[in-house]
């Protein structure tokens, strides 16, 4: 077996075992709430027939305090997972705003995750801002990292201004599933930008030709890249995602996203 060949192994394997499926099961979460529910609102009502019957005395708040928390708690909603989904909705699912009123997208550092299909500028709304790469179009597997840039431009008639991260987030797939992304870098802080209409800001970005996975994921916010294998030899596609909220919008993270570009790995010379 060639390493390409191994290569796309692994990748079928990550694919089986990284998707498609739901952040969250919606079915199992209703089910689940509403079962707990269920004899939590018997239980209340139980207790609460009880307490009238033996100790009439007693006014409805102290009946209120003597009803477990946890009971009452059940009647409202058991998560708050729960909650969002019974109301036609999650945190995690259609982008939106987080109860916090920040973003409930994931960063742009955890957009592709390893074996997923990497976002493309179709799966993003049009912010009027172009996002670019500039990576050379070889490198070797015996290579440390890989240099380049991420370039963004106001492709809109108004002028923009916010706040971007500070490193953008670099992806490299193969065959359609992510096999590395930029890790290691949740505090790294954010960069302010404005750009007039046809005016762009550069970037420097890094890529590493190395082979994540997805029980990988589990050290991305400190970095990954410790330790993961080379990738072999063969054709690749770098994209870029870049998040940034604008001063119109402070509440709103919106992920700006490349078209990928091709990248060969060549084996070392010698």
């Amino acid at each position: 077996m060639t390493p390409q060949d191994d290569l796309a192994a692994r990748l079928a394997e990550e694919a089986e075992r990284s998707a498609p499926r739901s952040a969250l099961d919606v079915d199992a979460i209703v089910r689940r709430s509403r079962a707990r529910r269920r004899p939590a609102l018997i239980g209340t009502g139980v207790v609460a027939t009880v307490l009238i019957v033996g100790i009439g005395g007693l006014s409805v708040g102290a009946l209120g305090s003597l009803v477990p928390n946890d009971l009452t708690a059940a009647d409202t909603a058991s998560t708050a997972e729960e909650a969002a989904v019974e109301q036609g909705g999650s945190p995690e699912m259609d982008g939106g705003e987080a109860a916090d009123g920040g973003s409930a997208l994931a960063p742009d550092w955890l957009q592709n995750r390893c074996g997923s299909a990497p976002v493309t500028p179709a799966d993003v709304p049009d912010a009027g801002l172009l996002l670019e790469i500039d990576f050379p179009a070889r490198a070797t597997t015996a290579d440390d990292r890989v240099e380049g840039t991420v370039r963004v431009t106001n492709t809109s008639g108004e002028r923009v201004s916010g706040r971007v991260s500070s490193s953008p987030a670099i992806t490299l797939a193969s065959g359609g599933l992510t096999v590395w992304h930029t890790s290691g870098v949740a505090e790294q802080g954010e960069r302010t930008i404005a750009l007039d209409p046809g005016e762009s800001r550069e970037f420097a970005a890094v890529l590493r030709p190395l082979l994540c996975t997805i029980d990988d994921e589990v050290r991305a916010s400190e970095g990954f890249d410790a330790g993961l294998a080379p990738l072999p030899p063969g054709e690749y596609a770098v994209s870029a995602v870049l998040d940034i909220v604008v001063d119109d919008a402070p509440q709103v993270r919106t992920p700006l996203v490349s078209a990928p570009e091709p990248l060969v790995l060549e084996p070392p010379e010698g």
